[in-house]
């Protein structure tokens, strides 16, 4: 089996292919900003309208039904948004290691020559890309625990406005 080092068209090809999919991904993170935070707006919206409607003395039978379904929607798209738009970063991490291991194998092993390991080099210092909503609000995983802290603290100053 050939070896990276081997193959300098193959090093070209992963290089062309890494910076491909980080310009996709630039153009992904700008063309979906706004709609990440329209959606995200909708799934706190569809909350406090539970947490409000809820607060009612008394909640009529098919209003029930609605208010379920809005809680589902508003719980499945803030955990799917934050889930799915976390891997992203958390893949090119994975690269990023990967790059890092193959350019301590090959100093170490003095396999490749300087300017493939520039190149790797150059790989490895790029940054993470992070899906946001309109540049305020960065999607990690941690971002969940700070939607369902917001929405603990704003229901309970709506409850206590009752």
């Amino acid at each position: 089996m050939a070896t990276l080092s081997a193959m300098p068209e193959k090093k070209i090809e992963v290089l062309n292919r890494f910076n491909k999919i980080e310009e996709y991904l630039r153009l992904l993170k700008d063309t979906l900003s706004v709609p990440l935070f329209v959606a995200l707006l909708s799934a706190f919206f569809n909350l406090y309208t539970v947490l409000a409607l809820s607060l009612r003395n008394e909640i009529p039978s098919f209003m029930i039904l609605e208010l379920s379904f809005n809680t589902l929607t508003g719980i499945v798209i803030l955990t799917s948004l934050t889930f799915c738009c976390s891997k992203i970063p958390e893949l090119m991490i994975k690269i990023k290691i990967a790059v890092a291991l193959l350019i301590d194998k090959h100093e170490a092993n003095d396999l490749i020559g300087s300017k493939e390991v520039r190149l790797l080099k150059r790989m490895e210092k790029k940054e993470i890309i992070y899906m946001s909503a309109c540049d305020m609000i960065y999607f990690k995983k941690s971002f969940m625990l700070s939607a369902c802290g917001t929405l603990f603290t704003y229901g309970l100053l709506i409850v206590n406005m009752k």
